[in-house]
């Protein structure tokens, strides 16, 4: 595969116990986030730092014909691809990809048999979203690809549709449908409306201090009512259990915080 005038880049696929990078094969698309505040901007992303440049380089530095790596931590590659549109687009059919909101999206045609795991941390050693690659063993490993001219031409799979928003009340009657008791469902669909009103609390601009929720409000005030309505128990739902802090293992009696390890 010719690099020449073509730029190598590497975009990440989730976390080692969390891919979607199937998701990505699947329908020959890269995805990048956080999506929330919309299309890319330097205004709307500018607080966010290094996401902001790997959003930048995603929307206005890769074009067609550059080649990407479906990167896994730092040294495993899933597959390679080709970038085959013209820009990006923000899709909403990736809004929660595993709990991630990645609407930014670029279409790629995926090579099959191109899996590779090189030595940790051969593609750096801080996991960037989006970013190019100049590591020579990796440069060479990729234009010694032979990629058939059917693979490298083939039509783009199609991009799945945007779900619909499914309310707490057509929620309520699906799992009353699928069994739950009346009264469970009942419950469940009141907590969905007091965790709505918590979140809502959290997203606006005048109140809320910056920087909240931290992570242990979030599994405080919004993840374990939700799993303790959904039954799981004190017992199944363990609060942080055997956290490392500051460098030493401390048993959950040890802290103060609210949070969780299932």
């Amino acid at each position: 595969m010719n690099l020449n005038g073509r730029t190598l880049w590497q975009v990440g696929a989730g976390d080692t116990d969390r891919s979607y990078g199937d998701l990505c094969i699947k329908v020959d698309v890269m995805i990048a986030g956080p999506g929330g505040l919309g299309v890319y901007d330097e205004t709307s992303y500018a607080h966010l730092g290094d996401i902001r440049n790997s959003l930048r380089r995603f929307y206005n530095e890769a074009h067609r014909g550059d080649i990407v790596l479906l990167r896994l931590g730092t040294g495993e590659v899933l597959t390679v691809g080709e970038i085959g549109d013209d820009a990006a687009e923000w899709l909403d059919a990736f809004s929660d990809v595993g709990g991630w909101d990645l609407q930014h999206a670029r279409r790629v045609r995926w090579f099959p048999n191109t899996a590779n795991t090189f030595p940790t941390r051969t593609l750096g050693g801080q996991v960037r979203t989006f970013a190019a690659v100049n590591v020579e063993s990796v440069r060479a490993w990729v234009e010694g690809l032979n990629i058939p001219e059917g693979e490298r031409f083939r039509d783009l799979r199609l991009l799945p549709a945007a779900g619909a928003t499914l309310y707490a009340a057509e929620l309520g009657r699906r799992l009353f449908i699928e069994g739950l008791p009346s009264d469970q469902v009942d419950k469940l669909v009141a907590l969905f409306s007091v965790l709505e009103r918590v979140a809502s609390w959290y997203s606006n601009d005048t109140n809320c201090p910056k920087g909240r929720p931290s992570e242990q409000e979030t599994v405080c005030y919004l993840v374990v009512p939700l799993l303790l309505s959904l039954g799981w128990s004190q017992q199944t739902a363990a609060v942080q259990w055997q956290p490392v802090l500051l460098g030493r293992r401390t048993q959950a009696r040890d802290l103060g915080a609210c949070s969780f390890t299932l």
